[in-house]
């Protein structure tokens, strides 16, 4: 470790002697066909002007490669379970969780049954990466790590591609068997009560047909068992998910669309996004990649832009599978491990994919859309950065190869729309709910077709928003497009913003992207405060008194000063603690901790909290006001503030950003700060428009105007260069932590020449 942490400071010390001098060298290749130019903008992005696709995309892995590759690295060996052979054997445990998906063997079958003019993109792309590691030399962090990477792949684009499911798609065995364990116990009834998946704050994107309130179930069919308090740590309102929404020119000042994108995902050194534009006989494109997978992910071009958020769609399933099936076979894996023997690890798989748990009879099987390689296929992003009309737009979201999302879009000549990208499963016999037993009756009979795809364009109100809330009714018909969706706060919220009447500007837009008042939060207050006897209860000591009045008087913001939002914040944790736990304690003591992950959403508890039914109210107390009461004593407890502290309480202070470099773990505390991003108090929360927490939030904000690109706004926490030695690691990040922006596509780094890269 010693040896370690000094050749890294010696690193650090030489890099800053050993800058590039800021010309670039001439380069030939034989790859290329014709001339490359690259002209750097400031902030250190490229725009690189070539006459074919594939010339453009070995230059986009060129340079990529050199900005980002041990981030590149980093991803490939995560998803391929190869991390040990670098870190050890602290590494061993996540590699064992990917062995079992078996990605690589997925990824390399998803290379052999592309299209080969698809397949000679991701060729250029990787020839272009290992050029730029033979030209350049491999990243400090590997020199330190002592690893000689190998040359990449096609197949490791799809890792990187494989790495965006495992982050969004996350598979949780628990979710399906949770409503695997109430449906066994429980009427149809019960069943639709505790998985209501819409009501609360609702806003969706696809006009509902007139709705039926689901009632909750008489004492008959449920009633809340007595138990002792709960025995594991209650969850955080962490969820993956993304803003985005587009406006009709009607509404403009320009008259032209404007479109807002900030994806939610964990925040690191170096940042998810790698900004760049791409010109070839494709058109032109400019916008933010992902470093391992050519072409624009999220950007314009000059006839249409687009953003994703991550969608409610279900495309996996717990499938259970006989022992005695002779589809079942055993796959044994050997994880090197540096310094260490190979470790041997075995994996069970099925014709419909790994087994995750197994009983004396049965297995638990995933079949997932990662895990097909026909789905995977299509890897071509090409389509959608040369889309010129709402036509081509929609037919390369349906063949998007990702994690299924929702698409918002705009067009120059003023279209704006929602759609979903990406391929969604056709169930017969099942909804994929809970788990079933495979047979002949209960089958996946491929995807549904392009023009089964819901779409909405040129809404009457003049804009769409998609927030990872509810999209379509929640009808049978709809089902597979969406159900068990997240909160709609955020959705809501942005959607009272943008029903202001006034003629909107990009600015306008970043303003509500750092938006932070709470309905959610407000909702609860606001329950709390109809109690008669609240005031007086919770005024009958210094502490309580303090924090109810900071409460009562609160406007609602996760602000930075805000004194009532922790309170708040911890009020909602309690108060699903004391309903949702002893449902799920109820359901089965067993499986009470998967069984309250799954029931633990507004949905439910607000439905309860409005109802006053008794048979979801605990034995021990008389009335919803009084669990209310003795919610917020609790919460007030658990903070541990004095009377005379508790206003000096402040959100920012507890909600300070931590993004780190990988490396900064093994560094002493002194050191740490060379490698990641300081430390700064964030507004904003998980459940507001503007999501900052100290590890996930909006790894992006960005604003398309299509009446100047000079208008268009941009900011990320973090740079462009995932190098520490370069001026671009952190340049960005002083305007993504205060809410400001910069242009989207900066103009010409006159300190910086042209590079130009020759066949040759």
């Amino acid at each position: 470790m010693a040896r370690l942490i000094f050749t890294l400071i010696l690193l650090v010390f030489l890099g800053f002697f050993l800058l590039p001098s800021g010309s670039k060298k001439p380069h030939k290749f034989y790859e290329l066909s014709h001339q490359v130019e690259v002209e750097w903008l400031q902030q250190g992005v490229p725009r690189i002007r070539a006459f074919g696709l594939s010339d453009a995309y070995f230059i986009q892995g060129y340079l990529t490669a050199r900005d980002r590759f041990f981030q590149m690295e980093l991803t490939r060996r995560k998803m391929a379970g190869e991390l040990s052979e670098v870190f050890g054997s602290k590494a061993l445990s996540s590699d064992i969780a990917q062995r079992r998906w078996n990605f690589s063997k997925i990824a390399q079958l998803a290379v052999e049954k592309m299209h080969p003019e698809k397949r000679q993109l991701l060729e250029a792309f990787s020839h272009g990466v290992n050029e730029s590691l033979r030209d350049e030399g491999v990243p400090w962090e590997l020199k330190v790590l002592g690893v000689k990477p190998a040359p990449w792949k096609p197949e490791d684009c799809f890792l990187v591609v494989l790495s965006m499911y495992d982050s969004l798609n996350k598979q949780e065995e628990s979710q399906e068997e949770a409503v695997f364990l109430i449906q066994k116990q429980f009427s149809p009834s019960v069943l639709s009560f505790f998985t209501l998946d819409w009501g609360f704050l609702d806003t969706p994107i696809v006009p509902d047909p007139p709705l039926q309130d689901r009632l909750p179930p008489p004492p008959s069919e449920f009633k809340i068992k007595p138990n002792k308090k709960a025995s594991f740590s209650i969850p955080s309102d962490s969820e993956p998910g993304s803003n985005a929404w587009v406006m009709s020119g009607k509404l403009t000042d320009s008259g032209k669309p404007l479109l807002a994108s900030d994806p939610h995902l964990d925040l690191r050194v170096p940042n998810l996004w790698y900004r760049l534009g791409i010109s070839s006989e494709k058109g032109e494109v400019f916008g933010a990649s992902i470093p391992g997978v050519p072409g624009i992910v999220i950007g314009r071009n000059q006839k249409t832009a687009w953003a994703f958020t991550n969608s409610a769609v279900d495309n996996s399933d717990q499938i259970r599978v006989s022992k005695s099936h002779p589809g079942n076979h055993f796959r044994k894996e050997f994880i090197p491990v540096k310094n260490e023997e190979s470790h041997e690890v075995q994996f069970t798989d099925t014709l419909w994919g790994p087994v995750l748990s197994e009983t004396d009879t049965e297995y638990s099987a995933v079949h997932w859309t990662a895990l097909d390689p026909e789905n995977l296929k299509d890897l071509d992003l090409s389509g959608l950065n040369s889309s010129s009309n709402i036509k081509e737009l929609l037919s390369a979201f349906h063949q998007w190869a990702g994690p299924p999302q929702n698409a918002i879009f705009a067009t120059q000549s003023g279209d704006i729309g929602w759609t979903l990208a990406g391929r969604v499963p056709k169930r017969k016999g099942f909804d994929g709910s809970s788990r079933v037993l495979k047979d002949p009756k209960r089958v996946w009979e491929g995807y549904f077709a392009s023009s089964e795809i819901p779409v909405v364009l040129n809404p009457a109100q003049g804009f769409l928003v998609s927030a990872n809330q509810r999209s379509v009714p929640p009808t049978d018909t709809y089902r597979p497009f969406g159900n068990d969706w997240p909160n709609s706060a955020r959705a809501k919220r942005i959607t009272e913003l943008l029903n202001v009447s006034r003629k909107w500007t990009a600015q306008d837009f970043l303003s509500i992207q750092r938006d932070t008042l709470s309905l959610t939060h407000l909702w609860y207050r606001d329950e709390l405060l109809k109690c008669p006897k609240a005031e007086g209860e919770l005024s009958s000591s210094g502490i309580l008194k303090t924090a109810y009045s900071l409460v009562r008087d609160w406007d609602g913001h996760a602000s930075l000063d805000s004194s009532a939002y922790p309170i708040m914040k911890q009020f909602r944790f309690s108060l699903f603690k004391n309903l949702i736990q002893p449902i799920a304690h109820t359901i089965s003591p067993e499986k009470e901790s998967i069984l309250f992950s799954r029931l633990s959403n507004d949905f439910l508890l607000t439905r309860i909290i409005s109802s006053q039914k008794g048979n979801f109210l605990p034995a021990s107390f008389s009335s919803y006001c009084e669990l209310l009461i003795h919610s917020f004593k609790e919460t007030v407890d658990d903070l541990g503030f004095s009377a005379t502290h508790l206003s000096d309480l402040k959100w920012g202070e507890l909600n300070q950003s931590h993004i780190q470099h990988p490396f900064s773990r093994i560094l002493p505390a002194f050191l740490q700060p060379l490698l990641n991003l300081p430390q700064k108090p964030m507004p904003g929360d998980y459940l507001v428009p503007n999501v900052m927490t100290p590890t996930n939030g909006a790894s992006m904000r960005l604003v398309v105007d299509f009446s100047n690109p000079a208008h268009s706004l941009f900011s990320q926490p973090g740079g462009q260069s995932g190098s520490v030695f370069s001026s671009h690691y952190r340049d960005s990040y002083p305007e993504w932590i205060e809410g400001k922006a910069l242009p989207f596509e900066p103009v010409l780094d006159a300190r910086v020449s042209k590079e130009v890269f020759h066949p040759g």
